[in-house]
């Protein structure tokens, strides 16, 4: 499923082309893959799955919010981080992002720049965006608490 959005001018002829390539690009999904899938809805691991996720998420979210608590938030505010994997960090001004990315990166520690997210780069908020999704409970710890000594070392140099 998706969704495009196209000029009045080439609705006709992306409509052709969609005809024409439509079922050379169909693949069918393999019938194991499907059976596995059945197996897997009918038998509850995909809701016990689920459920594995959301407690697993919600807890390191609630860590998240204990972690930057007492955080100075001309320097960092969380943004989100009430649900999903995602959530970004507003840095204050004097806060250079990549410079911090690149401290981090070294310290094993991957963040990426909002920057891409934005199309009017006016509108760009120095912020960083980071995901919960493959780290344990201590790791994500000690990743926040490296993070906010790389923002509080930055500052101190400025």
């Amino acid at each position: 499923m998706g969704l495009v959005v196209i000029p009045d001018a080439l609705i006709e002829a992306y409509t052709q082309q969609m005809q024409q390539t439509y079922y050379a690009s169909y693949c069918m999904p393999a019938l194991i893959s499907q059976a596995t899938l059945e197996t897997y809805l009918k038998n509850g691991l995909y809701t016990k799955h689920a459920q594995e996720v959301i407690v697993s998420n919600r807890s390191k979210l609630n860590l998240l919010q204990k972690y930057t608590a007492k955080w100075d938030p001309h320097l960092a505010q969380i943004i989100g981080g009430h649900s999903g994997y995602y959530f970004s960090i507003k840095l204050g001004n004097q806060v250079n992002v990549q410079t911090l990315i690149n401290r981090l990166q070294n310290r094993n520690i991957l963040v990426k720049s909002n920057l891409a997210a934005y199309y009017n780069l006016s509108l760009y908020d120095n912020s960083i965006r980071m995901s919960i999704s493959i780290v344990t409970a201590e790791e994500f710890k000690e990743a926040m608490e490296l993070l906010y000594g790389e923002i509080l070392c930055l500052v101190s140099k400025t």
